[in-house]
């Protein structure tokens, strides 16, 4: 360090500052500051910066929060992005002549910077160059100034007079706006409040040229303008009314965004793109008047219009786009339109108010939860030409009580009608050759599902609680159905038990050599199935199938068969899941584990150390051991410390009588 130790400078670049903050002089010989050089001094209060650097990098005293003066030399070219990025104590500023370029967000969220004086020289003034400057009192723009980046004045709320200099050959100001020289484009402004009437011959708002105006009460566009940049309006939180005259095609993404009392828009003929987020937050938005002229609706356009209470949309539009209506909450009603090819992710997701949809024909695709927590949604009209009804579609429409999937349908996704309480029956059409898992899960209402020849994961229907019966087709050539279970057409494999059957006993048929994957997904807790020929019973936690022999049987345990049959017969791996097993059926009075109780007791005496550590959180294993004697002494009275601290004073005594009784 051949400059003292507050610096690491190398080859006349300073790489980074290493004092103890205060007004800092950097020493001579320095041509250049390094990116990130004084980021984050907290206690640099200023900072002179000498005659021979050319350059301020990226983000060089980014975040210095108690610098108030800093002094840039003429012979700096440029400065950096975010190079003095939120130095909140920043008053005043001077660029010299010699630098040519201001960078992105050089200045952004310097709140207390009051004064800016930019030279003559100065070329390129960065996008957010100036974004949140909250005490920014007056901007003049030099001549010289070729571009000016978007949004490079966004948010300077005290921002009273704008201009640009006379000579500017890019740039001309007008009241306190800053226009293209041609006039064409309104490129930015000062902080407008009141109403404000776009002058004729502009063609184009700039990207978020009124952004953050939140004083600005109303917008009279003239009939010039053919496009609304992105962002052009965005956060004008006290516009109300706006009208869009039909010489604009295109509303920019975001044009509108988080405009709160915006609440009535009408766009006149002519528009044909509504971009993405458009009026994404207009909360109290209860009016929209869309076009027939339109074709294309983006993504999230009308995301979070609270208020919206009905839309129409015109018939050029073939598109719902993603999260376009989302939490509309008040929305009764939505007209689609007839050439509409699909409904994208989430497009009205919670929208609560919605009654009821019709999908015109012609639609082939309803994406990923589009009507997700639509809990008013009694009635749904699905078209001939539907294919596809992805992942989540309707879940939680808990109000929806009539469906009829047409002849045609391909695919259901995983849960796409999850949680329809209101479903009483469904008939899965033949054309369907695959349906999701869980996706009738938890439709509590759902007492029949008919199902053809559909390639179905069975656990589609868990959950579904009131479904004593699964109907087959006669037609089917997959499937069978006996007594309400679902079989393999020659009956050699059971597929499905109906999840809402309350019995305490199932026998299952001497016809059935293998139990499929998730057949009792969702079957009553402590349901006792008995076999007697089956040797494949797949469910185990380690994915290997129990093998056994003779009249063993399982109890459902959470969706899951536990195996009741002698512990021998099985693999080490899945012994201890049998154990827990026992211990489960223990708990339930189940008879059928009474021919192997002593078994399964001799397993755990002989595996004591691993079972002893789960007796803390089981208290029918924990009343076991104790029963039969194994638990150790020292054990029994940590245990029971730990029962006594948590309140339990039951197992406290429980476990105080047998540490009395080994003592004796």
């Amino acid at each position: 360090m051949p400059n003292g130790t507050d610096f690491v400078i190398e080859d006349g670049v300073l790489r980074k500052y290493a004092g103890p903050g205060g007004d800092v002089a950097i020493p001579r010989g320095v041509t250049a500051i390094r990116h990130h050089a004084f980021a984050c001094c907290d206690r640099l209060t200023g900072v002179m910066i000498p005659e021979g650097v050319t350059e301020i990098g990226e983000d060089a005293f980014v975040y210095c929060k108690a610098l108030t003066a800093a002094s840039i030399p003429g012979s700096v070219a440029r400065i950096g992005k975010g190079a003095f990025e939120g130095c909140v104590s920043l008053q005043r500023i001077t660029i010299p002549a010699g630098v040519a370029e201001i960078g992105d967000a050089a200045f952004h969220d310097c709140a207390a910077l009051k004064s800016v004086t930019i030279a003559e020289g100065v070329t390129d003034i960065g996008e957010g160059a100036f974004e949140g400057c909250a005490a920014l009192e007056e901007m003049v723009i030099p001549s010289s100034v070729t571009r000016l980046g978007d949004a490079a004045l966004e948010g300077c709320r005290s921002l009273s007079r704008v201009a640009v200099a006379a000579g500017n050959r890019a740039y001309r100001s007008v009241d306190d706006v800053i226009f293209s020289a041609d006039g064409r484009t309104l490129a930015a402004c000062a902080w407008k409040t009141g109403a404000y009437a776009v002058p004729p011959g502009v063609t184009r708002i700039g990207r978020r040229a009124f952004y953050g105006c939140r004083a600005l009460t109303g917008v009279a566009i003239c009939d010039d303008v053919t496009e609304i940049g992105e962002g052009a309006f965005g956060f004008c939180t006290a516009l109300t009314d706006v009208t869009i005259p039909g010489s604009v095609k295109r509303i920019g993404r975001a044009a509108f965004f988080g405009c709160d009392d915006l609440k009535r828009v009408t766009i006149e003929n002519g528009a044909e793109e509504i971009g993405d987020r458009a009026f994404w937050g207009c909360k109290r938005l209860v009016r929209a008047s869309l076009p027939e002229s339109v074709v294309r609706i983006g993504a999230q356009a009308f995301c979070d219009c609270w208020k919206l209470p009905q839309i129409a949309l015109p018939d050029r539009v073939a598109r719902i786009g993603r999260r376009t209506f989302e939490n509309c909450w008040e929305m009764k009603a939505v007209t689609l339109p007839e050439r509409i090819e699909a409904i994208d992710e989430e497009a009205f997701r919670s929208c609560y108010s919605l009654r009821h949809v019709r999908i015109p024909a012609g639609a082939t695709r309803i994406g990923h939860g589009a009507f997700t927590g639509c809990a008013g949604l009694s009635g749904v009209e699905l078209p001939a030409s539907l294919t596809q009804i992805d992942a989540e579609a309707f879940r939680n429409c808990a109000a929806l009580t009539g469906l009829s999937l047409p002849e045609g349908l391909t695919a259901i996704g995983d849960g796409a009608f999850r949680k329809c309480e209101g479903l009483t029956d469904v008939t899965i059409p033949e054309s369907v050759a695959k349906i999701g898992r869980g996706a009738f899960d938890d439709c509590a209402g759902l007492t029949v599902a008919t199902v053809t020849d559909a390639v179905i994961d069975f656990s589609a229907f868990s959950g579904c609680r009131s479904l004593e019966a699964f109907v087959v087709s006669p037609a089917s050539r997959r499937y069978s159905a006996v007594d309400g279970v679902v079989f393999s057409k020659n009956g050699h494999r059971l597929i499905a038990y109906p999840p809402g059957r309350s019995r305490d006993r199932y026998d299952i048929p001497e016809t059935v050599t293998e139990v499929a994957d998730s057949a009792f997904a969702g079957a009553p807790v402590g349901l006792v199935f008995v076999h007697g020929r089956v040797t494949c019973f797949p469910e185990t936690a380690e994915g290997d199938p129990y093998v056994a022999s003779g009249n063993a049987a399982f109890i459902s345990r959470l969706g899951r068969p536990v195996y009741l049959g002698p512990p021998e017969e099985l693999s080490n791996k899945n012994r201890r899941r049998a154990i827990e097993g026992f211990l489960f059926a223990l708990e339930a009075g189940t008879p059928e584990i009474e021919p192997w109780r002593e078994d399964y007791i001799d397993c755990i005496r002989r595996e004591y150390a691993v079972w002893e550590k789960k007796a803390w959180r089981n208290g029918t294993l924990l009343r076991l051991m104790i029963d039969r004697r194994m638990l150790r002494p020292e054990t029994a009275n940590n245990m029971r410390r730990k029962w006594v601290s948590s309140g339990r004073e039951d197992m406290a005594l429980l476990l105080s009588d047998y540490i009395a009784s080994a003592g004796e």
